[in-house]
């Protein structure tokens, strides 16, 4: 048989579970008034021969009825007991399969539960490191293209520091002189960082 039990709602498998236990509970209630009927069935017959008895002899009457209704009474008294034995174990037997049941449900449960937290948290560290790789791709991009800028930027000084000195014929200071200038006016127009 193929179980369902792990794709069922917990609403529907205590629902069987009930239908199951009400299930026993009518059997063993049609039981119990198969053996009240059968007890009032021998109850007439000891009647019933207790009467032909009466018709014949009133004196053994007495004494045989009594024996009649203890013999009655020990019959019906033993077959409740069978019947309550045989019912008690049933119902022991049912109820212990149906906690083998459940315990089997929630164990199923708990396996599935604990695969998909599992696979979850895969799925989030995946989504992590995929972002952690993107975050790197970002920085390292914006770094070419910030050491680019600077390369241009020292080109653009250094032709026009070299257009200023090559114009002018000076001497190793003034050429210094002028270098540095050059900086502190690239740094004031912000060439420089």
């Amino acid at each position: 048989m193929i179980s369902l039990m792990p794709y069922l709602p917990l609403s529907i498998i205590f629902g069987i579970a009930a239908l199951i236990l009400l299930v026993l509970f009518l059997r063993q209630y049609l039981a119990m008034q198969d053996a009240q009927l059968k007890a009032n069935q021998i109850i007439q017959q000891a009647q019933t021969a207790a009467i032909k008895i009466t018709a014949t002899d009133k004196a053994s009457l007495e004494t045989i009825s009594r024996q009649a209704l203890a013999q009655t009474e020990q019959q019906f008294k033993t077959y409740l007991q069978e019947l309550a034995t045989a019912a008690q174990g049933s119902l022991t037997g049912r109820e212990q399969l149906i906690e083998q049941k459940i315990n089997q449900l929630f164990e199923s449960f708990e396996e599935n539960l604990s695969s998909f937290l599992t696979q979850t948290q895969q799925q989030s560290v995946k989504s992590v490191e995929l972002e952690m790789q993107a975050a790197r791709q970002l920085i390292q991009t914006y770094k070419q293209q910030q050491f680019k800028l600077i390369d241009e930027n020292i080109v653009s000084m250094l032709e026009r520091t070299l257009s200023l000195v090559l114009v002018k014929k000076l001497s190793l200071k003034e050429q210094i002189d002028l270098v540095y200038e050059s900086l502190e006016k690239a740094k004031a127009e912000k060439f420089i960082v």
